[in-house]
Protein backbone atom coordinates (compact mmCIF):
# COMPACT_ATOMS: atom_id res chain seq x y z
CA UNK A 1 0.00 0.00 0.00
CA UNK A 2 1.08 3.29 -0.71
CA UNK A 3 2.25 5.94 1.99
CA UNK A 4 2.59 9.43 2.50
CA UNK A 5 6.16 10.47 2.14
CA UNK A 6 7.29 11.42 5.49
CA UNK A 7 9.90 13.47 6.63
CA UNK A 8 10.54 15.20 3.02
CA UNK A 9 9.90 18.81 2.00
CA UNK A 10 10.68 18.36 -1.54
CA UNK A 11 8.53 19.61 -4.23
CA UNK A 12 8.28 16.07 -5.49
CA UNK A 13 7.93 14.42 -1.98
CA UNK A 14 4.61 17.25 -1.19
CA UNK A 15 2.77 16.82 -5.08
CA UNK A 16 3.00 12.78 -4.23
CA UNK A 17 1.42 14.04 -0.87
CA UNK A 18 -1.23 16.00 -2.27
CA UNK A 19 -2.32 13.63 -4.80
CA UNK A 20 -2.48 10.95 -2.38
CA UNK A 21 -4.32 12.45 0.44
CA UNK A 22 -6.62 13.30 -2.70
CA UNK A 23 -7.12 9.86 -3.61
CA UNK A 24 -7.44 8.72 -0.39
CA UNK A 25 -10.61 11.81 0.39
CA UNK A 26 -11.92 10.75 -3.51
CA UNK A 27 -11.87 6.85 -1.98
CA UNK A 28 -13.85 7.83 1.36
CA UNK A 29 -16.52 9.66 -0.69
CA UNK A 30 -17.11 6.91 -3.18
CA UNK A 31 -17.39 4.32 0.25
CA UNK A 32 -19.93 7.09 1.61
CA UNK A 33 -22.09 7.53 -1.45
CA UNK A 34 -22.30 3.49 -1.62
CA UNK A 35 -23.25 2.57 1.56
CA UNK A 36 -26.09 5.41 1.48
CA UNK A 37 -27.46 3.09 -1.57
CA UNK A 38 -25.68 4.68 -4.72
CA UNK A 39 -24.67 2.54 -7.58
CA UNK A 40 -21.40 1.73 -7.79
CA UNK A 41 -21.98 3.44 -11.51
CA UNK A 42 -23.04 6.58 -9.80
CA UNK A 43 -20.85 6.75 -6.89
CA UNK A 44 -18.01 6.38 -9.62
CA UNK A 45 -18.10 9.95 -10.76
CA UNK A 46 -16.12 11.32 -7.69
CA UNK A 47 -13.15 9.32 -8.29
CA UNK A 48 -9.95 10.28 -10.00
CA UNK A 49 -9.14 9.71 -13.81
CA UNK A 50 -5.79 8.34 -12.30
CA UNK A 51 -7.65 5.44 -11.00
CA UNK A 52 -7.05 1.80 -12.72
CA UNK A 53 -9.83 0.68 -14.28
CA UNK A 54 -10.58 -3.03 -16.04
CA UNK A 55 -12.29 -3.53 -18.76
CA UNK A 56 -13.43 -6.22 -20.74
CA UNK A 57 -15.00 -6.12 -24.21
CA UNK A 58 -16.23 -8.87 -26.82
CA UNK A 59 -16.11 -8.58 -30.84
CA UNK A 60 -16.26 -10.40 -34.50
CA UNK A 61 -12.93 -9.86 -36.25
CA UNK A 62 -13.57 -7.34 -37.90
CA UNK A 63 -14.42 -5.17 -35.00
CA UNK A 64 -11.06 -6.08 -33.46
CA UNK A 65 -9.51 -4.96 -36.71
CA UNK A 66 -10.84 -1.88 -36.61
CA UNK A 67 -10.40 -0.96 -32.53
CA UNK A 68 -6.46 -2.16 -33.29
CA UNK A 69 -6.11 -0.39 -36.43
CA UNK A 70 -7.35 2.95 -34.50
CA UNK A 71 -5.44 2.15 -31.36
CA UNK A 72 -2.29 1.27 -32.03
CA UNK A 73 -1.73 4.32 -34.57
CA UNK A 74 0.74 6.56 -33.37
CA UNK A 75 -2.22 9.30 -33.15
CA UNK A 76 -3.95 6.68 -30.69
CA UNK A 77 -3.73 8.24 -26.85
CA UNK A 78 -0.26 6.71 -25.07
CA UNK A 79 -2.31 5.03 -22.73
CA UNK A 80 -4.56 3.41 -25.47
CA UNK A 81 -1.36 1.98 -26.87
CA UNK A 82 -0.63 0.31 -24.12
CA UNK A 83 -2.94 -2.01 -24.11
CA UNK A 84 -3.99 -2.04 -27.74
CA UNK A 85 -0.42 -2.85 -28.67
CA UNK A 86 0.32 -5.96 -26.52
CA UNK A 87 -2.66 -7.15 -27.78
CA UNK A 88 -2.50 -6.77 -30.88
CA UNK A 89 0.66 -8.88 -30.83
CA UNK A 90 -0.99 -11.45 -28.85
CA UNK A 91 -3.74 -11.69 -31.66
CA UNK A 92 -0.43 -11.64 -34.41
CA UNK A 93 0.81 -14.87 -32.49
CA UNK A 94 -2.74 -16.73 -31.82
CA UNK A 95 -4.09 -15.98 -35.80
CA UNK A 96 -1.66 -14.41 -37.97
CA UNK A 97 -3.87 -15.17 -40.91
CA UNK A 98 -6.31 -12.21 -39.71
CA UNK A 99 -3.97 -10.46 -37.81
CA UNK A 100 -0.39 -10.24 -39.73
CA UNK A 101 -1.23 -7.32 -42.00
CA UNK A 102 -2.20 -4.69 -39.57
CA UNK A 103 1.41 -2.85 -38.93
CA UNK A 104 2.51 -1.51 -35.31
CA UNK A 105 3.85 2.23 -35.92
CA UNK A 106 7.16 1.99 -33.13
CA UNK A 107 8.49 5.27 -32.32
CA UNK A 108 12.65 4.33 -30.39
CA UNK A 109 13.51 6.47 -26.97
CA UNK A 110 17.60 5.88 -26.90
CA UNK A 111 17.52 2.23 -28.82
CA UNK A 112 14.20 0.90 -27.18
CA UNK A 113 11.13 0.57 -28.71
CA UNK A 114 8.56 2.34 -27.61
CA UNK A 115 5.13 1.99 -29.50
CA UNK A 116 2.95 3.83 -26.87
CA UNK A 117 5.44 7.20 -27.35
CA UNK A 118 4.35 10.08 -29.04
Amino acid sequence: MWELAAFCNCVECMKYNYWYIHCRNCESVYTLLVDQGAKAEEARSVLPNSLKTEIVMTANVRQWRKVLQLRTAIAAHPQMRQVAVPLLEIFKKEMPALFEDIKIDYETNNGYLIPWAQ
